[in-house]
């Protein structure tokens, strides 16, 4: 695939639309295009491109992101169209412009808490939920693909390219996230397929300094490091089976997660409250030092 690098500035102009855009940054590249950030002249709003020279992937997507914008946390899409660079012909999609930044860059600038974790874990299964029934999977899972903000919530699930219908085979994939990668099971759009991917994103939001390549690494080595994590235990007990290959619903393993997210958020309330009674103590046992000091002083005068 070869693609043009759209230079800040460059103006789009859509062949059918007739909507002229400017471009302002580059945002990406995937694996069918690149995506920039761009403004309309004439309302100056901010949109997603995503420029591609493949047009039978890029109406693919438009039409499941149709098919899906009542998910609220699907990106939304407005046009399809094409432009001319030189004498030849690309395509463009569209988006809604989504500020904030992938969870993989999120994750390596700050710590993650498990608790944290586990809620945007719940969050994607709830799409994966509302995806399987609409008779799809959402496929091509991974970090890169989920748009967070300053808090590390969940606003969009930004690519649909791996999409595919219950029981067709999988087209796109991320090996880190693909169970026939680990041979943990097939490469069959099922609802286990997206169960694993989701097991993967939480694990490695868990382990952040483990290299998840399943070329370099083995499934065995990557339970190995999960049972050594001091973690709450039930959530190792969860994880295990669906790195196994054992199959798990979504709805299931949404409801186990969530018991421990509301443990784990009350043992983060727990330390906090201790933590700032310490600082407390400190404080008080500072002061009293102080005035007993003082008053030895006048005393002594």
């Amino acid at each position: 695939m070869f693609l043009p690098l759209l230079m800040p500035n460059t103006t789009i102009v859509g062949k059918w639309n007739k909507k002229t855009y400017r471009v302002m940054e580059k945002l990406g590249e995937g694996g069918i295009g690149a995506v920039y950030r761009v403004v309309d002249v004439l309302d100056g709003r901010n949109y997603a491109l995503k420029l591609s020279e493949d047009n039978l992937s890029l109406n693919r997507e438009y039409e499941l992101l149709k098919k899906f914008e009542a998910i609220d946390t699907i990106v939304r899409v407005y046009e399809i169209d094409d432009m001319h660079v030189g004498d030849k012909i690309y395509y463009f999609l569209l988006m809604e412009y989504i500020p904030g930044i992938t969870l993989n860059e999120y994750r390596k600038n700050r710590s993650i808490s498990v608790a944290e974790s586990i809620g945007i874990v719940i969050i994607l299964l709830k799409v994966m939920g509302e995806i399987h029934r609409r008779g799809y999977i959402l496929g091509d899972t991974k970090l890169d693909n989920i748009m967070v903000n300053g808090e590390g919530k969940v606003t969009k699930i930004i690519d649909l390219g791996g999409v595919v219908k219950i029981n067709a085979g999988i087209k796109e994939f991320t090996p880190a996230y693909d169970r026939a990668s680990w041979q943990c099971g097939h490469r069959v759009a099922e609802e286990s397929y997206d169960i694993f991917s989701a097991a993967m994103i939480l694990t490695q939001l868990l382990l952040a300094k483990f290299t998840f390549n399943p070329k370099v690494k083995s499934i065995h080595r990557v339970k190995e490091e999960l049972m050594n994590k001091k973690i709450n235990g039930e959530l190792k007990e969860s994880l295990i089976p669906i790195l196994n290959g054992e199959k798990k619903g979504v709805k299931d393993f949404a409801n186990t997660l969530l018991t421990i997210y509301n443990k784990e958020r009350a043992l983060e309330v727990m330390r906090k409250n201790k933590s700032r009674d310490k600082k407390i103590n400190v404080y008080f046992f500072c002061s009293l030092s102080f005035f007993i000091y003082t008053v030895i002083l006048i005393l002594r005068k």
